[in-house]
C-alpha cells in the first residue's frame, strides 16, 4: 500500500474531488470553525439480506446451473494465501454442482517472483506445469467434489511487487478471458484487480459482475498515514462502484461499499474437518514444544502481530506461552520486539495449518487480530475441534455462536487464560461445500429497481455445448 498516496494525488489532479465552499453568514462573512471535509465518507447502508423475487434480474439469478462463471483472483497456488485457496475451492465446488466455470489466475513469468512466493522448490517453467499442480491440489483437498476438477483455467501475466506485498496484473485481465465466458464474473478482491488495470468496465462486458472483499486494505493503509487511508477509501469506492453489480463482504469490519452485502461465502477444507472427526486435539500427540496455545499468521505487523505483542505484554505473569507460526517480511523485527520485552512467545517459522502432525495436538488457537475481514485460520481451528480465543470485533462476529469460541476485548492480556468447554457444536456449518448452494448463490443476486430484464453486452450467451466441446478437446 506504499503507493496508495499516489492515487490521492492523482484524484486531486483529475479534479474528482472539489473543496466545498466554506459556509457563510448573512452579509457574506465566512463562518469561523472547521471546514467541511473534502468528501463525504459516511458509510452507506448495505443491500438487504433477502432480495424480493420481484426485483431479481435475469442476469443475477444464478439458481440455475445453466450459467458460465469466470472467477478471477489475485493469487494462485502453491501460494497458500486466502485469495489463492478460497477461489480455487469455489471453482471446484461450483463445477461439481454443474456450473461451467473458468478460474482466471495470475501467471508469474519471472522465476524470482515464483521463488519469493512459492519457495525455491516450487518454480514452474510453464503455465501447464502450474495448472497440473493446481488440479492435483484440488483432487487432494476436495475429494467430496468428484466433478470438482471440471473447470477451465486461464492465466493473465503478472508480477509480484514486494513493496506492495501483492501480485499485480501487467495488462487488461479481461483480454485473457475467452468470449464464451462473458456471462458471470466473480472478482476476488475487486479493488486489487483494478489497481493497475486499464480497459473497459467489467459491467460492460459481463452480464453480472460480483466482487468478493477479502482484505481490509483500509486497515493496512492506516498503518502508513492518514492520507493513505483516505486515498484507499476513495479509490476502493470508485472502482467497486464502477465495476461491480454487487459486492459480497465477508464481515461487517469493512465499511459498506456500493451495492454491498455481508455474507461469509468461505469455508474450510476437508483436511481440517477430518481432524475434528478424529476427536480433535485429544486424538493427537501433544506439541513438541509442550505449549498448548498457538497463533498462525503471515509475519506482518498489520496481520495481528501488533495485537499479539500487546496481548502478551499485558498478560499475567503465569500466562501460558504461545507458539507462533508464520513467515514474512516483518519476522525479524517481530522476534526482536518479543525478545526485548521478554514476551511468552516462541517463533517456529512457517507451516501449513492443515498439517495435523504439527497442529493437531494444540488445544487453543489465540488470535487477537482486528485487521482481518474474516480470519480463515480461526474457522480452520474451530473445524479441528480446538478452542479459540479471539478479539470482540466485527470481523469475528461470525464465530461468536460457536461453543468453543471465547471473544474478549481487543488488547486484553488475560484473553488466553479464558477456556471454552467442549468441541464446537455445529462446526460443520463452515464446510466449504455447504456454502455453495445457499450463501454464495444468494449473495450474488443483485436488486435493480423497476426491471427484471437482462443485460447482454455480447449478445446471446454461447450454448453450453460449445464449452463442453472445448473441454473435450483439451482432455483428448
Amino acid at each position: 500500500m506504499g503507493r496508495v498516496g499516489g492515487v490521492w494525488v492523482l484524484v486531486h489532479l483529475c479534479g474528482a474531488l472539489r473543496l466545498p465552499p466554506r459556509p457563510r453568514l448573512a452579509g457574506g462573512a465566512v463562518r469561523a470553525g472547521r471546514a467541511p471535509p473534502l468528501i463525504d465518507l459516511r458509510p452507506r447502508a448495505p443491500l438487504a439480506e433477502v432480495v424480493d423475487p420481484a426485483f431479481v434480474t435475469a442476469d443475477s439469478d444464478l439458481r440455475s446451473t445453466d450459467r458460465e462463471v469466470a472467477i478471477v483472483t489475485t493469487a494462485a497456488l502453491p501460494w497458500m494465501t486466502g485469495t489463492a485457496v478460497n477461489p480455487v475451492l469455489r471453482a471446484a465446488y461450483m463445477a461439481d454442482r454443474g456450473y461451467a466455470v473458468a478460474l482466471v489466475l495470475p501467471w508469474l513469468d519471472d522465476p524470482a517472483d515464483q521463488a519469493a512466493l512459492f519457495g525455491a522448490a516450487e518454480v514452474f517453467a510453464t503455465r501447464a506445469d502450474q495448472e497440473r499442480h493446481v488440479r492435483d491440489w484440488v483432487r487432494a483437498n476436495a475429494p467430496d467434489a468428484p466433478r470438482g476438477g471440471e473447470f477451465e483455467i486461464a492465466w493473465y501475466p503478472a508480477r509480484y511487487s514486494a513493496g506492495v506485498g501483492s501480485i499485480l496484473n501487467m495488462d487488461d485481465i479481461m483480454a485473457h478471458i475467452p468470449r464464451e465466458w462473458r456471462d458471470v464474473v466473480v472478482l476476488e478482491e475487486p479493488e486489487h484487480l483494478n489497481w493497475y488495470r486499464n480497459g473497459p468496465r467489467w459491467t460492460s462486458r459481463f452480464r453480472h459482475v460480483v466482487g468478493v472483499g477479502h482484505t481490509n486494505y483500509e486497515a493496512y493503509a492506516a498503518t502508513e498515514n492518514t492520507g493513505a487511508r483516505l486515498a484507499e477509501r476513495v479509490f476502493t469506492e470508485t472502482v467497486t462502484r464502477a465495476h461491480c453489480d454487487v459486492v459480497v463482504q465477508l464481515s461487517a469490519t469493512l465499511r459498506p461499499l456500493p451495492h454491498s452485502r455481508v455474507s461469509n461465502v468461505h469455508g474450510v477444507r476437508r483436511a481440517f474437518l477430518e481432524v475434528g472427526d478424529a476427536g480433535g486435539p485429544r486424538a493427537f500427540p501433544a506439541p513438541a514444544s509442550g505449549n498448548r496455545c498457538y497463533f498462525l499468521g503471515k509475519a506482518l505487523w498489520a496481520k495481528g502481530y501488533d495485537q499479539l505483542v500487546l496481548h502478551a505484554a499485558t498478560a499475567p505473569f503465569d500466562e501460558p506461552r504461545i507458539d507462533c507460526f508464520g513467515g514474512g517480511p516483518d519476522a525479524a523485527e517481530i522476534r526482536a520486539k518479543a525478545a526485548v520485552l521478554d514476551l511468552p512467545l516462541d517463533f517456529l517459522g512457517a507451516a501449513d495449518h492443515a498439517d495435523a502432525s504439527i497442529f493437531g495436538g494444540y488445544d487453543v488457537f489465540v488470535n487477537p487480530s482486528i485487521s482481518e475481514v474474516l480470519c480463515t485460520a480461526t474457522a480452520e481451528a474451530l473445524a479441528m475441534g480446538k478452542r479459540v480465543v479471539i478479539a470482540r470485533h466485527p470481523s469475528n462476529a461470525f464465530f461468536y455462536d460457536f461453543g468453543a469460541c471465547t471473544a474478549v476485548a481487543p488488547g486484553d492480556g488475560k484473553a488466553s487464560a479464558a477456556r471454552a468447554e467442549g468441541i464446537p457444536t455445529g462446526f460443520r456449518e463452515i464446510r466449504f461445500d455447504a456454502r455453495v448452494p445457499e450463501r454464495i448463490l444468494e449473495s450474488l443476486i443483485s436488486r435493480r429497481r423497476g426491471t427484471t430484464g437482462s443485460r447482454r453486452p455480447n449478445g446471446p450467451r454461447k450454448p453450453r455445448e460449445t464449452i463442453r466441446m472445448r473441454r473435450a478437446v483439451r482432455d483428448s
